[in-house]
Protein backbone atom coordinates (compact mmCIF):
# COMPACT_ATOMS: atom_id res chain seq x y z
CA UNK A 1 0.00 0.00 0.00
CA UNK A 2 1.27 3.71 -1.14
CA UNK A 3 1.72 6.57 1.76
CA UNK A 4 0.86 9.01 -0.68
CA UNK A 5 4.13 8.88 -2.42
CA UNK A 6 3.15 8.34 -5.53
CA UNK A 7 2.18 12.15 -6.26
CA UNK A 8 5.61 13.03 -5.23
CA UNK A 9 7.22 10.60 -7.88
CA UNK A 10 4.72 12.31 -10.45
CA UNK A 11 5.36 15.63 -9.63
CA UNK A 12 9.31 15.00 -10.20
CA UNK A 13 9.15 13.41 -13.74
CA UNK A 14 6.91 16.50 -14.66
CA UNK A 15 9.36 18.64 -13.53
CA UNK A 16 12.08 17.27 -14.83
CA UNK A 17 9.58 17.28 -18.39
CA UNK A 18 8.82 20.59 -17.99
CA UNK A 19 12.73 20.72 -17.55
CA UNK A 20 13.78 18.95 -20.85
CA UNK A 21 11.04 20.93 -22.69
CA UNK A 22 12.49 24.39 -21.53
CA UNK A 23 16.04 23.07 -22.09
CA UNK A 24 15.14 22.01 -25.91
CA UNK A 25 13.66 25.61 -26.32
CA UNK A 26 15.80 27.36 -25.29
CA UNK A 27 19.13 25.01 -27.45
CA UNK A 28 16.65 25.88 -30.64
CA UNK A 29 16.63 29.55 -29.97
CA UNK A 30 20.31 29.43 -29.27
CA UNK A 31 20.66 27.88 -33.01
CA UNK A 32 18.52 30.21 -34.59
CA UNK A 33 20.31 33.25 -32.94
CA UNK A 34 24.11 32.17 -33.45
CA UNK A 35 24.12 30.16 -36.69
CA UNK A 36 21.17 30.48 -38.87
CA UNK A 37 20.60 33.89 -37.92
CA UNK A 38 23.97 34.96 -38.92
CA UNK A 39 24.12 33.47 -41.65
CA UNK A 40 20.91 34.76 -42.89
CA UNK A 41 21.67 38.11 -41.88
CA UNK A 42 25.63 37.75 -43.87
CA UNK A 43 22.96 37.45 -47.39
CA UNK A 44 20.75 40.02 -46.40
CA UNK A 45 20.25 43.59 -47.69
CA UNK A 46 23.44 45.93 -47.41
CA UNK A 47 23.79 49.42 -47.10
CA UNK A 48 24.21 51.08 -50.61
CA UNK A 49 27.56 51.61 -51.38
CA UNK A 50 28.67 55.54 -51.56
CA UNK A 51 31.11 57.01 -54.02
CA UNK A 52 33.61 59.37 -52.32
CA UNK A 53 32.47 62.78 -53.23
CA UNK A 54 29.19 62.27 -51.92
CA UNK A 55 30.47 60.60 -48.44
CA UNK A 56 32.56 63.75 -48.54
CA UNK A 57 30.02 66.00 -49.33
CA UNK A 58 28.00 64.64 -46.12
CA UNK A 59 30.78 64.79 -43.83
CA UNK A 60 31.16 68.62 -44.66
CA UNK A 61 27.66 69.06 -44.64
CA UNK A 62 27.49 67.90 -41.19
CA UNK A 63 30.18 70.37 -40.40
CA UNK A 64 28.82 73.11 -41.62
CA UNK A 65 25.82 72.86 -40.29
CA UNK A 66 27.58 72.22 -36.72
CA UNK A 67 26.96 68.67 -36.15
CA UNK A 68 30.48 67.86 -35.62
CA UNK A 69 33.52 70.02 -34.41
CA UNK A 70 36.19 71.29 -36.75
CA UNK A 71 38.91 68.64 -34.71
CA UNK A 72 35.81 65.95 -35.28
CA UNK A 73 35.73 66.98 -39.37
CA UNK A 74 39.65 67.07 -40.06
CA UNK A 75 39.94 63.20 -38.42
CA UNK A 76 36.87 61.92 -39.99
CA UNK A 77 38.37 63.59 -43.15
CA UNK A 78 41.40 61.91 -42.78
CA UNK A 79 39.68 58.70 -42.16
CA UNK A 80 37.39 58.40 -44.87
CA UNK A 81 41.27 59.41 -47.38
CA UNK A 82 42.96 55.84 -46.23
Amino acid sequence: MMMGGGWLIGLFVLLLFLLLVAGLVAAGVWLLTQGLGAKLNAGGPRAPVRDDDEVFEILRRRYAQGEITQEEYERMREDLRR
